[in-house]
Parts: C-alpha cells; sequence; structure tokens
C-alpha cells in the first residue's frame, strides 16, 4: 500500500510541478519576469507533498512534519540569492554553489535534528526580511521585460515533462535517502531549479538572474504561509477541508504579495 502511494506522490508532483513550472516560465515571458516568477512561487509541489504525508501516514504527522519547514525553505530561499549573486560569473557556477550553500545549511539542520517550531519560525523571518529588503541593485539585475515571441506546443511540452522530471526524481530521492538525506531532498528546491534551468535555456543568463528574488520573495510568504496553517488546520478539520482552508491563507498572502509586486 505504501508503496503505491510513494508512486502515486511521484505521479502527481510530476504533473502538478512540472505543469506549474511550465506555465509560469511561459507567465514569466508574458507579463516580465517579476509576475512570473511570483507565479512561480506559489506552493504547488508543497500542497502534494504533505498532502500524501496526511493520507500515508495521518494528518497529525503531517502537521508534525511542519517543525522545521519554515526554517528549511528559508535556506530556499538564500539559495535563490546565492543564484543571483554568483551566477555573475556564469549559470552553472551560480547553479552548484548556490545548491552547495542549500546542501550546507539543510544538512547542517538535519544532522542537529532540530525540531523546534518556534526557533525555526524566527530565524525564518530573519531569512524572509533579509531577501525581502535586499535591493536589486546590489544583485546587479534589472527586471526583464515581457517577449511576445509564441511557444509551441512541443515546446510547452518539454518544459513540462523537463521540470516535471526533476521534481519526481527529488520526490522519489527524498523517499529513497534515509532519514538524513531523505529529509533533505524532501525539501529540495527542484521546482525552481528547473525554472531557473528554463529560463536560462529560453533568454539567457540574466533572465534567470531576474527570476530569482520575485521566486524567493513568493515562495517564503506564500508557501511558508501554507505550511504554517496546514500545522494547525490539518489536525482540527481534516485533510480535505485542511488543505482547503490552507490554500486559503496561502492566496490571502500571495494576494498581498501580489499587489506590493505590483506597485
Amino acid at each position: 500500500m505504501i508503496d503505491s502511494y510513494l508512486w502515486s506522490n511521484i505521479f502527481f508532483a510530476f504533473l502538478v510541478g512540472g505543469t506549474w513550472v511550465a506555465l509560469s516560465t511561459i507567465a514569466a515571458d508574458r507579463l516580465g519576469s517579476k509576475i512570473g516568477g511570483f507565479l512561480i512561487g506559489l506552493p504547488s509541489t508543497a500542497i502534494v507533498a504533505f498532502l500524501f504525508i496526511g493520507i500515508v501516514q495521518g494528518p497529525q504527522v503531517a502537521s508534525q512534519a511542519t517543525s522545521d519547514f519554515p526554517l528549511i525553505y528559508g535556506f530556499t530561499g538564500l539559495f535563490l540569492i546565492f543564484f543571483a549573486l554568483i551566477s555573475k560569473k556564469g549559470f552553472w557556477i551560480g547553479l552548484c554553489g548556490s545548491l552547495a550553500v542549500w546542501f550546507a545549511l539543510t544538512l547542517s539542520v538535519a544532522v542537529l535534528g532540530l525540531e523546534n517550531f518556534e526557533l525555526s519560525l524566527i530565524i525564518y523571518l530573519m531569512i524572509l526580511l533579509f531577501v525581502y529588503f535586499i535591493p536589486e541593485e546590489h544583485l546587479r539585475i534589472r527586471p526583464q521585460k515581457t517577449r511576445s515571441t509564441p511557444i509551441s506546443l512541443k515546446h510547452l511540452a518539454f518544459r513540462a515533462v523537463f521540470s516535471g522530471a526533476i521534481i519526481a526524481f527529488a520526490v522519489f530521492l527524498s523517499k529513497a535517502g534515509g532519514p538524513l538525506f531523505g529529509g533533505a531532498f524532501a525539501a529540495f528546491p527542484a521546482g525552481f531549479i528547473s525554472a531557473l534551468i528554463i529560463g536560462n535555456m529560453a533568454r539567457g543568463l540574466e533572465f534567470s538572474r531576474t527570476l530569482a528574488k520575485p521566486m524567493a520573495v513568493s515562495g517564503l510568504v506564500t508557501v511558508v504561509l501554507y505550511a504554517i496553517a496546514l500545522r494547525y488546520a490539518y489536525p482540527a478539520y481534516g485533510l480535505a477541508l485542511g488543505t482547503l482552508a490552507s490554500m486559503g491563507v496561502s492566496l490571502i498572502g500571495a494576494a498581498f504579495l501580489y499587489y506590493l509586486i505590483k506597485r
């Protein structure tokens, strides 16, 4: 039974994550890098991941799984900022260097066994403020404007399959990697990595760099809000209503963030 849930989780992560990243990168082409990065950062695979934890192990376990999630996801925001900084020397140098930073931070938490929700939340808030207020001039990036070049169905399918494969592989490693590496890969920024690679392939290094900060801010606000709401909604309302309630809280945060971005 657990194996069937595992493969279902991998399949839905592939389907939902790949489709979301593909459509969001097209939105970045059409609406500009700020709006596109905002859309990519919205919760998609996180919804699937926590839901399947709840299905297999129960709502209470899924709720407890959020204990260090704000902190780990804060490292994802730092990963994107480090990418914007390091990638000035080249796309792959930036991606590998920022991933090395992410792994070092994430594995340090896994080794220490930190599962204090309040401490995790405090450090996360510090990271959020740093990411939000770091000037784009310091990152040496300028938001990219819209582009009206048509994208074929074949190109859309490639983006979806490519990003979905990276996300599904990360989900598989999170289940097969054991307690230490499995926990790290559970928070692996697979969707962001695929979006950066697609952005680099489609419009070059500077476009992928301009996606970094809006993706970081959007994810740190909307995904973490979803996880915090879920921590209390799952035990109180169960999986179905708890998921809907958490999505509602996340959407309120997304609406406020969208207002700030438009301004």
